[in-house]
């Protein structure tokens, strides 16, 4: 979560959104609050360098909207543009699995491997409490919503429309920044790792998070906003 003073405004990241690339530009204006930091990681784990200690100050706790609610004062809360990026969740266990592969340093990096196909993890994921990166929630719309599943976002952009909705973003909260391409993961269409059953299951567990954000199998049918 980055929390803006100057320039009023509350991002709440949901992992592999494009948040990284939104963080990049927008941490200048803003602060992590230490509410909602983690500790800095190990430079070393049994005598091996640890590169998640070189980029610590991008693994920070992805802090939900009704931590922020709850934690911050409200008229802080109140007077804020409140905004976060979400993913057709069929693309994002895509990219999410490809990014555990290619990590051997984090923690789920060893299961993910054992599961040995695509399939295997997606039954794994809608099977159990499997969730990564450590601390987030299991579905998107559970880093927006309030405890009555009401969204606390004035905006949700789409991985999708990226630039489009990051640049509507600044427009709102008046920087001039342009948006960088980082932490892209390189795989096929993500269509062509699904079988008709790891296609169903993705669309009855996450039926939420695709009902809300306006998504199908092949994509964004209509952006969908507060």
């Amino acid at each position: 979560m980055l929390l803006s003073n100057s320039h009023q405004f509350i991002f709440i990241h949901i992992a592999k959104t494009g948040g990284l690339s939104v963080r990049n530009i927008l941490e200048k204006y803003s602060e992590e609050p230490e509410k909602f930091k983690i500790a800095k990681p190990a430079k070393e784990i049994d005598g091996v360098h640890n590169k998640f200690h070189d980029v610590w100050r991008s693994l920070l706790l992805h802090a939900t909207a009704q931590d922020a609610l709850k934690e911050l004062p409200n008229d802080t809360f109140n007077n804020c543009f409140k905004f976060a990026f979400v993913r057709n969740p069929w693309d994002w266990q895509v990219s999410m699995y490809h990014f555990i592969l290619k990590e051997p340093e984090s923690t789920p990096h060893n299961l993910v491997k054992s599961f040995g196909s695509f399939d295997a993890y997606i039954e794994a994921v809608v099977s159990t409490d499997f969730r990564f990166p450590k601390g987030t929630t299991k579905f998107q719309h559970e880093m927006i919503v309030d405890k009555d599943g009401n969204l606390l976002m004035d905006f949700l952009g789409h991985y999708e429309n990226l630039a489009e909705d990051v640049a509507y973003v600044c427009q709102k909260i008046g920087v001039n920044e342009q948006l960088p391409h980082l932490n892209q993961s390189q795989h096929k269409d993500y269509r062509d790792y699904y079988t008709d059953r790891t296609r169903e299951l993705i669309a009855e567990h996450y039926a939420k998070d695709i009902s809300l954000f306006g998504y199908d199998f092949d994509g964004l049918i209509a952006p969908v906003n507060p």
